[in-house]
Parts: C-alpha cells; structure tokens; sequence
C-alpha cells in the first residue's frame, strides 16, 4: 500500500487537516474577494493570506501525494516561501491581543526606523562585493609563512589580487 493513502499514520492525517483547514480560509479569502474586488487586491496581507493558503495546499499534495512533480530543490523554496509568510503573519495577527501587541508595535517601530540603514548597507554590500568579486577572480591563494615567524600560523594572501587592487586604485 502506498504510503501517502495510509491511514494509519499521523502524517496522513495532519497532512489532511492542513489542506482542509487551508481550503477553509480559502473559502474565506474567496468571500472576501467576492465583496470587495478592488480593495482586496490593495492590501498587502491579503496576498500574503491567499499566497499561504495555495502554498500549503500545493507542497501538500505535492510532497504527500505526488501529484505535481518538482524538484526536491523547488520544494524546499516553496516551503521556506511558505514558513516565511506563516512567521510574517504570526506576528500581524499578535498585535490583536493586548499582551503581545505592545511588543509587535516596538518591533515594527524599530524595522521602520532602521530601514533606510539597511537599505545603505546592503548597498554598500552589493556595490562593493560585486567590484572585489571581479579583482578577485581566477587568482591563486598562497601561503606562506607568518612573517612574525609563529610556526602554526600560516599567512594567506592573494598576491594577484592585491596587485589588481593597487593598479585599480593608484593607476
């Protein structure tokens, strides 16, 4: 007997509950988009609570059942996809209750006002990695020993990519 059909194991069943609990928000999600259509779609939670239930109904069917064939590699992008958007919408829904929301609020205060610091940072990460990428490609690693004369410790440097730092900077 094929292991996805056995009743006997707890898999099977949760795997069940978890679509029949997603398709009932996704009769909800359904009601929600029949009496408001343009409103709907303006909200970005409402995409996040429609892209979590066809998530969870697609890796289930998926990888329970065998009924869409993806790679092991796209399934696991569809489960962290999945697991971060059941986390993104963990912590909206605790700002409903009194004695979590007090918290939630700090740490969404505290997101929107390093936000445009990051947003610098990842530039700089960017920018700069991409050019050091580019100095750095097709040199050797050398070792040597460390000048301060350690026996144990070996010096590594890449001598080609120093030299395409130097002639980049002074030339």
């Amino acid at each position: 007997m094929d292991k996805s059909w056995n009743l006997a194991t707890g898999e099977f069943w949760i795997r069940n509950l978890l679509i029949l609990g997603s398709a009932y928000l996704g009769v909800f999600e359904g009601i929600q988009i029949s009496r408001d259509p343009k409103g709907y779609w303006f909200d970005v939670y409402n995409f996040m609570n429609l892209s979590d239930v066809l998530l969870n109904i697609l890796i289930c069917l998926s990888y329970g059942y065998g009924m869409m064939n993806f790679t092991t590699q796209t399934l696991y992008l569809l489960i962290a996809a999945n697991v971060f958007l059941c986390w993104t919408n963990c912590f909206y829904w605790m700002r409903f209750f009194e004695t979590t929301s007090r918290y939630t609020r700090m740490i969404i205060a505290s997101i929107g006002k390093i936000r445009d610091f990051l947003f610098v940072q990842l530039l700089f990460i960017f920018t700069f990695g991409f050019s050091l990428y580019f100095l750095s490609k097709g040199t050797d690693r050398v070792e040597e020993e460390n000048p301060s004369g350690g026996e144990d410790e070996v010096f590594i440097y890449e001598p080609h990519f120093v030299n395409g730092v130097a002639n980049a900077l002074f030339n």
